[in-house]
């Protein structure tokens, strides 16, 4: 790279322009450093006897060296790939000499076919993060920079086809969540339309939908945590108000009633030591366990055999209950509806009301269920094979383990089912 060199004019005609305050010895100093490209330096020297508002030979001297000082300090950055901070400091110079332009020209150009480079490296670690948005913004603006980046501009076409792919998916997964909800699955609707707002966050109508049904859930949750308070359930409860506060922080109800039911638990707790201390004819240490159960919860201590003949009969339903909970979970409906069933014969007179609200739901499921199953049968004695697969579908929606639903179900949808698994050289099924 060509290096400006200044004039050779005798020193003693630079001391004449400079007057008698200017120090030749300086300025020499900073000619011998400007020629070897120690810029910063000679600036130090020239400006100890001149100032860049001068017009003298020592003020050209400054202007120009403060040029090659931010020229070499552009160079610089784009060694260190810091072409945005080059390009700062190329905008900084304020009058680019004329044997100087064609340099500037050049140092700006790598710059901007490295910021180009940079956003398409942008684009392409976007994407790979599933942010497509983002990608089209920075593939755009690498072509801004470089539109010959071919690289830029396959990511940019990937981009584009990822932003239609996700808006398509998202279509489909609102209106899958809008068949969860009439089918009156709002937690398969609540998680379609989660699907459908990360596939497009900006959706409204998602993000509307998924609102109502979280509130609606979180209502569900708190309700059925309140109903197994009411029964001593006391494990189901706290696990049911704390999937309501996970779906609204801000259920103030929902914290008022965990509340309570942690100081349950602890009474729970003691009541069952003093119960095992009174079996065990400690009387003493039940006596000590009663006195600190009476601080805890006073309600407990008053009513401490009622508690204890509470607690015993909930636990000859606590394996029927979580088994029917596991069932009802897995849209196993007959199953769930026996086990409830046990649970009200032997507890008729205890209440149980949540058993008695789910076996009434499950008791309206297996009726729809069975009407379904009943015009599929009709159906497949008509010949009508797809009016026979919906209403096997129905039932399957309704209670999964209703009669030969599900083989006849398998059966119909097995043949065509299995050519597209090959060709996918998958094993999914349905």
């Amino acid at each position: 790279m060509s290096r400006f060199l200044l004039s050779a004019a005798p020193l003693a005609l630079v001391a004449a322009s400079l007057g008698a305050c200017s120090s030749p010895s300086a300025v020499e100093e900073g000619d011998a450093l400007f020629r070897v490209g120690r810029y910063q330096q000679a600036l130090l020297s020239y400006e100890r006897v001149g100032d860049a508002d001068d017009q003298s030979e020592v003020g050209q001297r400054i202007r120009r060296t403060r040029y090659f000082v931010l020229e070499d300090a552009a160079r610089d950055l784009l060694h260190e790939d810091r072409p945005e901070d080059a390009t700062l400091v190329l905008d900084a110079i304020e009058s680019v000499p004329a044997d100087r332009e064609a340099e500037v020209d050049a140092l700006r150009s790598r710059a901007r076919l490295r910021m180009a480079r940079h956003a398409a490296e942008d684009a392409r670690a976007a994407l790979e993060d599933e942010r497509p948005e983002d990608a089209l913004v920075a593939a755009t603006r690498a072509l801004s920079l470089d539109p010959e980046l071919e690289q830029a501009a396959a990511l940019r076409a990937r981009a584009q086809r990822e932003i239609l792919t996700d808006a398509a998916a998202a279509e489909a997964a609102y209106l899958a969540g809008l068949e969860e909800l009439q089918a009156g699955l709002e937690l398969r609707a609540r998680a379609a339309f989660s699907a459908a707002l990360r596939r497009a966050p900006d959706d409204a109508r998602a993000a509307t939908r998924l609102e109502a049904v979280t509130r609606d859930l979180a209502s569900e949750m708190r309700t059925m945590g309140r109903l197994h308070m009411q029964a001593g359930e006391l494990g189901q409860a706290w696990v049911a108000l704390n999937d309501a506060i996970r779906l609204d922080p801000d259920d103030e109800q929902g914290a008022s009633l965990l509340e309570t039911l942690d100081t349950r638990i602890r009474a729970e707790a003691l009541l069952s030591s003093a119960d095992i201390a009174v079996r065990g004819g400690h009387v003493d240490a039940a006596d000590a366990i009663l006195e600190e159960l009476s601080v805890v919860a006073p309600d407990y201590a008053a009513n401490r055999a009622a508690q204890v003949a509470e607690r015993s009969r909930d636990e000859r339903n606590r394996g029927d209950y979580a088994r029917a909970r596991a069932f009802e979970l897995d849209n196993q409906a007959i199953r769930a509806l026996g086990l409830y069933a046990s649970i009200l014969t032997r507890e008729s007179e205890y209440g149980w009301e949540d058993v008695e609200l789910r076996a009434t739901a499950l008791e309206r499921r297996i009726g729809e269920a069975a009407t379904a199953y009943d015009q599929a049968l009709t159906a497949q004695r008509a010949g009508d094979a797809e009016a026979y697969r919906t209403h096997l579908e129905q039932v399957l929606q309704l209670a999964a383990d209703y009669g030969d639903a599900m083989r006849r179900y398998r059966d119909l949808v097995a043949p065509a089912a299995r050519p597209e698994a090959e060709a996918d050289g998958g094993d999914e099924g349905i």
